[in-house]
């Protein structure tokens, strides 16, 4: 004998309704609690996932560079890895991160502002230099 499928499981609808709000409903208040998420749960997710993303600066173009140029920074050994806490020189990932820079100064020009244009020619300069200096260390 094959068992109903049907009966394998139990759907429960945990959307509030109106009823449920001012406290019509049938549905034992026990029940009512399990199934409402609390109000900051309910409007931005977990409380935890919201700390999560308000520890994050606003993103822009402008922080899109300066994270772009950190992790170059990161690559030449100027800056040091957050996740070991030492400088790290690593030439071929500090160049691929400045051609990037290369790629979007080249792709965007015309549609940044004067200081987005700025902030990227800047970074661009400054990072192609130390990656030169760095290169002559090393011979």
């Amino acid at each position: 004998m094959e068992k109903n499928k049907e009966n394998d499981f139990i759907v429960r609808d945990r959307r509030v309704s109106s009823s449920e709000t001012s406290g019509d409903s049938t549905v034992p208040s026990t029940e009512q609690s399990e199934q409402k998420p609390s109000n900051a749960e309910n409007a931005t997710g977990s409380s935890s996932e919201q700390n999560r993303t308000e520890t994050f600066p606003r993103l822009d173009f402008s922080a899109f560079i300066l994270t772009l140029a950190t992790t170059a920074q990161v690559g030449l050994g100027s800056v040091p890895n957050p996740q070991t806490r030492q400088s790290d020189v690593n030439l071929p990932a500090a160049k691929q991160i400045i051609d990037i820079l290369g790629l979007l100064k080249d792709k965007t020009t015309g549609n940044l502002s004067q200081d987005e244009q700025a902030l990227l020619d800047s970074a661009l300069f400054n990072l192609r230099m130390q990656y030169v200096r760095a290169m002559e260390g090393k011979k």
